[in-house]
């Protein structure tokens, strides 16, 4: 199994923070039946602070920041809430998804692995990791 770090931004779907990590726990929970190694994760803000989540719901993360050495986790970005074309570009202006911007540039090409649900896509789009690839996502 991998070790994820899973890359929570303000505002982002409750529901896709959760459901995430209840995916790998439950992978956790399954991986010694298969004589597998459980996956490993941790959460990591784009802010400081404890980090509001879309309906109210807040979660206490540490920040990111840039890794010194390599990091073989694969970052995972949950669903932004954002439901137009519109607040997509407006939450895709602001200074956390500005900072957060290099930290996964500077993570893939030291050969990481970057992931995202749901509109999380339009944060890898930004930085430039999706050219010459083809996604999916909806709303």
């Amino acid at each position: 199994m991998h070790d994820f770090t899973i890359l929570v931004a303000p505002g982002a779907f409750a529901s896709a923070v959760a459901v995430t990590v209840d995916l790998l726990s439950a992978a956790a929970a399954i991986a010694p039946r298969l004589k597998m190694s459980p996956p490993t994760w941790k959460l990591r803000a784009l802010a400081p602070g404890p980090v509001q989540l879309s309906n109210g719901l807040s979660i206490a993360a540490p920040p990111l920041a840039r890794s010194r050495g390599p990091d073989r986790s694969i970052w995972v970005v949950p669903g932004l809430s954002t439901h137009t074309t519109t607040a997509v570009d407006h939450r895709l202006a602001q200074a956390d998804v500005i900072a957060a911007l290099p930290l996964l540039r500077y993570h893939v090409n030291k050969g990481g692995t970057v992931a995202a649900s749901c509109s999380g896509v339009f944060l890898l789009q930004e930085a430039g990791l999706l050219v010459d690839r083809k996604v999916t996502t909806s709303w």
